[in-house]
């Protein structure tokens, strides 16, 4: 995969997106990192826009 940044989340959303699609703390985080680009990651990362958990600088 390409080199990506990683996505930065508000504080606390990682434990509530896990929660709500109910994987894993170090799947979110593997989203998150680009570490893997399997469905259930990028559910997570669609996830995570859709309800506003993505830090906005």
């Amino acid at each position: 995969m390409a080199n990506r940044k990683p996505i930065k989340l508000k504080k606390g959303c990682k434990k509530r997106l896990a929660e709500i699609l109910r994987v894993s703390e170090l799947t979110v985080y593997n989203a998150m990192h680009w570490k893997c680009d399997s469905d259930v990651q990028n559910l997570v990362r669609q996830k995570a826009k859709e309800l506003g958990f993505i830090k906005q600088f």
